[in-house]
């Protein structure tokens, strides 16, 4: 099935996301250096998950991510570490874990939602998340769309950030807000990534799908968007 994990003969494991007739796209979540032509792969009959609960308050995932000490000591000289937990992939990281990051961060965070308690989740940054997936896609021979990437980026990160939701009374009241962070280019804010996350990252208080993207703060939005004018225009 698509996104099952396989498992090659020499330990290292991938997703399966390509399914054709005669062959399968497999990512993979190591280097891959010791997989040699004729490798035998099976299927775990999994997907990939992570277990979870409250013992990963104030840890880091992975562990051994180094180049996180630094924010890390900063949350914890504000007390902040105690209720924090830091999913994080750098840029050496291979590309599917990279993909897989955000997602490790959303698992969490629903656990405590549903346990009827708050929690706020911070995405730094989408775009490389959908870098990775390019490359991933390109990889798979995945026909290319705008700036080459794929078809489906935007239900990428739609599938995550609307995963983000305040629980009714019935339910427990838990909630799950979703801050992303997006890097701009000479802050370019109608780039393609940057574009999609605006439209997902929309806030109103009407429940009408008619008034999404249509009732906004307009003080708010000149506010934050008048000095983009211009960069606009001359990249237009």
């Amino acid at each position: 099935m698509a996104g099952e994990l396989v498992e090659f003969e020499e330990g290292t494991i991938g997703i399966a996301l390509n399914l054709e007739s005669n062959n399968v796209g497999v990512v993979l979540m190591g280097d891959g250096l010791m997989i040699q032509e004729g490798s035998s792969v099976k299927a775990t009959g999994r997907i990939a998950q992570i277990p979870v609960s409250e013992a990963y308050l104030g840890r880091v995932i992975p562990w051994l991510n180094l180049l996180m000490v630094e924010v890390v000591t900063t949350l914890q000289e504000r007390g902040a570490m105690e209720y924090t937990i830091v999913v994080a992939e750098t840029a050496d990281s291979p590309a599917t874990l990279q993909y897989l990051a955000p997602y490790t961060g959303a698992a969490l965070a629903e656990y405590f939602m549903y346990r009827k308690q708050h929690t706020l989740i911070i995405y730094d940054d989408p775009s490389k998340q959908a870098q990775a997936y390019r490359q991933m896609s390109l990889l798979l021979r995945r026909p290319p769309g705008r700036e080459a990437y794929p078809g489906d980026v935007f239900y990428l990160h739609s599938r995550l950030l609307e995963r983000a939701a305040k629980f009714s009374s019935s339910l427990g009241e838990g909630s799950m807000t979703a801050l992303p962070i997006v890097e701009t280019q000479s802050g370019d804010v109608s780039a393609y990534i940057p574009t999609n996350l605006s439209s997902l990252s929309v806030s109103v208080d009407q429940q009408s799908a008619f008034a999404v993207g249509l009732l906004f703060d307009l003080y708010a939005f000149h506010r934050s968007t008048g000095n983009s004018l211009c960069p606009y225009r001359t990249l237009a």
